[in-house]
């Protein structure tokens, strides 16, 4: 670093020890380091916004995003909690914390609607632990070790058919890509917040670990790394005519991969969050081959499902679904769907509250070398038992499968739009179920 990051350094060092200083911002100038500090956002707002400059170093730091605001408006509002640290336009940001010096999102406020409009929406979303700009997709954010937990979503009030949303935030969000290294540490999604009121669709799903996008080049995880989705919220939508809810458990890891490049994993654990509970009346039945619902949007998620789903362990779908040699290999670890939670629909319509997968995949060729692999237990759907999550669920992806555990609903092989092969040399199965169908949406 150069002499004015050394100087900076110190100077944030003699001032801040052991004090919480309020809504930071820094955008401009030499490298930065933070040693020894603690960072709290104002209300809605992040701790520290730090952009524009070659490096950060931050040590021993600890930073807590603000608690959202609680508001009410006649129009759409948002109040929700701010990210504990924003890196914008950073080449190099170099994060290491010992497992005691928290990185924390703000949980989300209260957001109250007294529209009642369908084009109205209440937000009241957990702040990120972690928010990660890469512009251009070259910069590189490395962890060395901590405990970063995304914020709980808030509470959401309105009046049918406004949307309402208190979803938990992630804890790493890295939806523009970058040079992404975790050495070590825990990151887990904020869970799903709440909700008792009437609304066409209230959302208050646990947030992800990490959620990765766009260009990026993501270091082999290995055995210091734990990631795991948040829990799904509480929901009661008391509108007698569709109104939909959603309280999925997050999942552990998200990546929407547009490149080709490999991904690896060589030990760590990586779980679904539990499903929450929603209880609602709907008379909507998804397509679950329409489009939407198939791929799911942005980072899994979908808009047509309701209950209390279960999160995937790790979730990856090659969008590029014709660009060939997105490549996942695992060598070790553990991967966990979250179990199902409790959905009661008094309509005639979809009530989901299946077990989440240890891994599911679309379009990417999956070779497995060893770990361990489980699907998330059933849950309750209308006082009758769900379905189990699979270890692996691999959809139109090609799958070597050399050693491993797969317990339970072991390996799900599904060949839906594309021509793909199961090689199994090895490993432990508790059952394996393969099967081809075709359709349009």
């Amino acid at each position: 670093m150069n002499r004015f990051g050394i100087i900076f350094s110190l100077m944030l060092v003699g001032c801040a020890t052991g004090f919480s200083q309020t809504s930071t911002n820094i955008s401009g100038g030499a490298n930065v380091v933070f040693e020894d500090l603690s960072f709290a956002g104002g209300a809605g707002e992040a701790a520290a916004t730090i952009s524009d400059i070659p490096s950060l170093d931050s040590f021993n730091t600890r930073y807590v995003g603000g608690e959202g605001l609680s508001l009410s408006n006649s129009s759409s509002v948002v109040a929700s909690g701010g990210a504990g640290l924003v890196i914008d336009n950073i080449d190099v940001t170099t994060i290491s914390n010992t497992v005691s010096v928290n990185v924390l999102g703000g949980k989300g406020g209260v957001a109250e609607l007294s529209g009642s409009s369908a084009t109205l929406s209440g937000t009241a979303l957990g702040g990120s632990a972690i928010d990660f700009d890469a512009s251009p997709s070259t910069q590189a954010l490395t962890i060395l070790g901590g405990n970063f937990v995304g914020g709980e979503g808030g509470l959401v009030i309105g009046k049918s058919p406004v949307k309402l949303y208190a979803d938990g935030g992630s804890a790493i969000n890295a939806q523009s890509g970058g040079a992404i290294s975790l050495t070590s540490g825990t990151f887990t999604g904020g869970k799903g917040g709440t909700a008792d009121t009437e609304a066409g669709l209230i959302t208050a799903t646990g947030g992800t670990g990490l959620a990765l996008a766009g260009s990026y080049n993501l270091a082999p995880l290995g055995s210091g790394v734990s990631i795991t989705g948040g829990a799904g919220g509480n929901i009661v939508n008391t509108a007698t005519v569709d109104g939909d809810a959603q309280a999925f458990g997050g999942h552990g890891v998200v990546i929407n991969s547009t490149t080709a490049t490999p991904l690896s994993f060589s030990g760590g654990t990586y779980a679904g969050g539990k499903g929450g509970t929603a209880s609602f009346d709907s008379d909507d039945v998804a397509n679950p081959f329409s489009e939407k619902n198939y791929f799911g949007t942005y980072f899994g998620a979908v808009e047509d499902i309701n209950g209390a789903k279960g999160g995937h362990g790790l979730r990856i779908y090659n969008e590029e679904y014709d660009l060939k040699g997105t490549v996942l290999n695992i060598t070790d670890g553990t991967f966990i769907g979250g179990d199902g939670g409790v959905s009661d629909n008094a309509g005639s319509g979809d009530s989901i509250a299946d077990g989440g997968h240890g891994i599911f995949t679309d379009y990417v060729d999956l070779n497995i070398y060893g770990g361990t692999f489980r699907g998330g237990a059933a849950g309750t759907s209308n006082n009758d038992p769900a379905s189990a999550g699979a270890g692996i669920y691999a959809r139109d992806s090609n799958v070597l499968i050399t050693n491993g555990t797969f317990e339970g609903k072991g390996l799900l092989f599904e060949s839906h739009y594309f021509d793909s092969t199961a090689t199994l040399q090895g490993g432990t199965f508790d059952d394996a179920v393969f099967y081809a169908r075709s359709d349009e949406y």
